[in-house]
């Protein structure tokens, strides 16, 4: 197993329920609890995801970072062909998609948990930097240029202002300025 270490902003999530509780009463906390455990879950599902494929693969010191904005897996040990590697980085929105199937299957398309696993698969895979969909996208355009990072710089800079024009025209304020900031946070931590 990987050594897996939490960050200290992973507990932010104990802060979901006194918020929903604030804003709705209880049921509105129980809606929060079930979102921020479904997050956590969802993290550490999808980490767990990239560590089980890379360990296939031969990796052998590996560690999981989990804190409030997703998560980190690190291996080393092996020397993946980009096949290989491209198959370690699809494990991670493989297992969101595969727990977001089994909640919908026993809780139905209004389970919490099944959406978020699907959300975070599908915004997993966009391609920008820091993202799984980034890191395939770096892959796929090393076939084609010298220097794929400097291309995929532009290919995230485009998404993300993609992202924010969706969030900003399509929630209200509150979420699209929640959404906007992850965006940015995503870009900011690229640099």
């Amino acid at each position: 197993m990987p050594h897996v270490i939490f960050r200290p902003s992973l507990f932010l999530y104990f802060l979901l329920p006194v918020f929903g509780l604030c804003i709705g009463g209880f049921s509105t906390a129980w809606q929060f609890s079930v979102l921020g455990l479904s997050l956590f879950l969802n993290i550490l599902l999808h980490e767990w995801g990239h560590w089980w494929v890379a360990k296939r693969y031969g990796g052998k010191y590996s560690y999981i970072t989990l804190g409030a904005t997703g998560g980190l897996t690190s291996y080393s040990g092996v020397f993946l062909t980009n096949r290989q590697l491209a198959r370690v980085i699809m494990a991670g929105p493989a297992m969101n998609i595969l727990l977001g199937c089994i909640s919908l299957f026993l809780w139905g398309p209004s389970s919490i948990v099944a959406q978020v696993s699907f959300c975070l698969a599908f915004f997993n895979l966009l391609p920008m930097a820091n993202l799984d969909g980034g890191q395939l996208m770096t892959i796929f355009l090393g076939r084609y240029f010298d220097y794929p990072e400097r291309v995929m710089r532009w290919v995230s800079v485009t998404t993300a202002m993609g992202v924010v024009a969706y969030l900003y025209f399509s929630f209200p304020s509150i979420t699209a300025l929640i959404g906007i900031y992850l965006v940015g946070y995503l870009i900011l931590k690229s640099r």
